[in-house]
């Protein structure tokens, strides 16, 4: 960004007197691409603990899924940059539910797959 100038001019305020907090939006929006929010229950490997708590916070429910993984409940807009996130790990993360949300992720997958055929 350049040339930014401040303005003397009151910004519009939120509906209701609502209180917007930026860190839980970040947590939920990846790289500014909104879409549903939806809960969704993803199953990591044990060594993406980390990788979970630095995308997500210290704040979020982790429950032992088996000695070698972990799964988080969390609340993300679904968009195509949400799989891209998961992707990244490759066979290591699995989204577990909902089942829109896997079927959509399936659909993500297999239209990048049909590129390569």
């Amino acid at each position: 960004m350049t040339e930014i100038d401040l303005k003397d001019e009151a910004r519009d305020p939120l509906l209701n007197r609502e209180q917007f907090d930026i860190s839980e939006y970040s947590k939920k929006v990846f790289n500014m691409f909104g879409g549903e929010e939806v809960t969704v229950k993803i199953q990591f490997d044990n060594s993406l603990v980390n990788a979970v708590v630095d995308r997500f916070g210290k704040d979020i429910i982790i429950g032992k899924s088996d000695d070698d993984n972990f799964n988080i409940w969390i609340k993300v807009a679904v968009s195509s940059t949400f799989f891209a996130w998961i992707s990244q790990f490759g066979s290591k993360v699995k989204v577990l539910s909902p089942e829109t949300v896997v079927e959509q992720y399936k659909t993500n997958l297999k239209e990048i797959l049909e590129q390569y055929v």
